[in-house]
């Protein structure tokens, strides 16, 4: 379960780039985390924009998996959809439903201009959770604008997806790299 070293190992020469990630849907979860752990060796900061998992399920990943969690932000677009109440825990932005493609773009901002400086990298776990949520346009348009905002501020954008479908050949254009993860 190893993503691509050599990529991974050049990730921190990738400021101002957009990297597409393709994953095996068999191994989606396992790969999402291990790639997580490689960019981390490389950034002071990562912005973790989870779509597919709340961010309690993705920190028990990392956490059974002996990973820190030290320099991760989430920026959580499930949890809302699934609890109530007053949510709040430390280092987490929640962001109403994944369909709030405003929401996400404003708090990637904010998260963004608070980390200025920092060496970043700016993950979105699940484009295809995205497309599941939304239309291919309005992804497009919010892909485009988050790749820009991302480049502005030097850092790094890397988006997963499991499959290469019509979405992907529009997106395309705003894509610098990409990497793969197998088995």
């Amino acid at each position: 379960m190893a993503t691509d070293e050599s990529k991974i190992d050049k990730l921190d020469n990738l400021d101002r780039k957009a990297v597409l990630a393709y994953l095996d849907p068999s191994q989606y979860s396992n790969v999402t985390i291990t790639m997580l752990d490689d960019i981390k060796k490389h950034f002071d900061l990562v912005i973790y924009i989870t779509i597919s998992k709340s961010f309690d399920v993705i920190l028990r990943n990392i956490h059974d998996r002996k990973m820190s969690d030290k320099n991760i932000i989430f920026i959580d677009a499930v949890t809302k959809t699934i609890a109530s109440g007053n949510l709040k825990a430390d280092n987490v932005f929640f962001v109403d439903t994944p369909e709030d493609l405003t929401g996400m773009s404003i708090t990637i901002t904010q998260v963004l201009k608070a980390a200025k400086g920092e060496h970043t990298a700016v993950i979105i776990d699940s484009l295809q959770t995205l497309l599941n949520f939304n239309s291919d346009e309005e992804v497009l348009r919010f892909m485009t604008v988050v790749v820009n905002k991302v480049k502005k501020e030097n850092a790094l954008f890397i988006f997963a997806t499991d499959k290469n479908d019509a979405i992907l050949k529009k997106v395309f254009p705003l894509i610098d790299e990409t990497i793969s993860g197998d088995k």
